[in-house]
């Protein structure tokens, strides 16, 4: 071949423009191939949405696998392409490429654009298309004149008689009337209730010493009660509650009965019952002294304890001592007072 003619045909197809006449094919009707062109063996294409995954070119009778980058599509052909006009095809099946597996073609121009060919002849007419839809109704227009008027018609007929027409409202009180004639005797009366009972008569005699009766419930044995309820739910929590005031020069005898109990895991518990006798000698404050063995059963996660401030008040105080849980509390405490 001649050097110059080589040249030429190189120029032509580095210079390569493609005309994309053709719609791209998707599965997702969402691209088409804006452009591609021909540089020596490779291959660019421009598509107007992103490509995922592998990518096939068909181009000049080769089938090839291309690169996929974004909107980008590039492959390197086996032979640098004559100039001409060529059908290109992108697809995703590997075997082959057909009609139904492309999903985008175009035609390609390689080398410079031959001259416009003649004017074709006129093909058929096209079948008519389907009818359009109805038009939006158009605007009310404007009001005519007034037509002249028309002769009088002839009399109706006399129309059903109307509904009868609510009540009227009542007239004034008519005068009093002479009076009437003298009735007949009427029939003899019931019977009158029975009259007012009599006075009392005189009392009887005694009667005869009736059963001794069922033996009724206990009595209070005279100590005070109070009973206290509470919740506590974290370690450090306390419930104090003051009780009474030791007097001076008085003893008391002090009974506390103390039940707890973790609701949530049913796992802490605690019974604690104690006797204790508070009094004070010489007004030297108050002394309290346990008198009977304590019953103190149950978990380490609670304690009790009776105590006296400055003011001899006498204290019961739970304390919650470990594991975070809610704990229902209730006090029980009886004591009486001698001088």
């Amino acid at each position: 071949m001649n050097p110059i003619n080589k040249l030429v045909r190189r120029a032509a197809i580095i210079s390569a423009v493609c005309l994309s006449i053709a719609t791209l094919r998707a599965d997702d009707g969402h691209s088409t191939i804006l452009n591609a062109s021909v540089s020596d063996t490779t291959l660019t294409a421009q598509l107007s949405a992103s490509v995922h995954g592998s990518v096939y070119v068909s181009f000049n009778g080769s089938f090839v696998a291309g690169t996929a980058s974004g909107t980008t599509v590039t492959a390197t052909l086996p032979v640098a392409p004559a100039p001409g006009t060529y059908l290109l095809a992108l697809s995703k099946n590997s075997k082959s490429h057909d009609d139904n597996s492309d999903f985008a073609t175009a035609y390609v121009t390689v080398g410079a654009v031959g001259p416009q060919g003649p004017q074709g002849i006129q093909g058929p007419q096209g079948l008519q298309g389907v009818q359009g839809d109805t038009g939006p109704q158009g605007a009310v227009g404007p009001v005519g004149p007034v037509g002249p008027q028309g002769a009088t018609g002839a009399t109706g007929a006399t129309g059903p008689q109307g509904a009868v027409g609510p009540q009227g409202i009542q007239g004034p009180k008519g005068d009093t009337g002479a009076t009437g004639a003298t009735g007949p005797a009427g029939p003899v009366g019931p019977q009158g209730s029975t009259g007012a009972a009599g006075p009392a008569g005189p009392q009887g005699p005694q009667g005869a010493t009736g059963a001794t009766g069922a033996q009724g419930p206990a009595g209070n044995d005279g100590r005070q009660v109070a009973i206290y309820t509470g919740h506590t739910v974290n370690p450090g929590d306390t419930l104090d509650y003051t009780l009474y005031n030791q007097p001076g020069w008085n003893a008391t005898h002090l009974e506390l009965l103390v039940e707890a109990h973790d609701v949530n895991s049913e796992t802490n518990r605690l019974y604690y019952h104690a006797e204790y006798a508070t009094y004070q000698q010489w007004n030297t404050g108050v002394n309290i002294q346990n008198i009977a063995t304590i019953a103190n059963w149950g978990t380490g996660t609670y304690s009790v304890t009776v105590t006296s401030d400055a003011s001899n008040n006498i204290h019961v105080t739970f304390h919650h001592l470990g594991g975070a849980t809610n704990t229902n509390v209730e006090i029980i405490a009886k004591w009486f007072s001698a001088p």
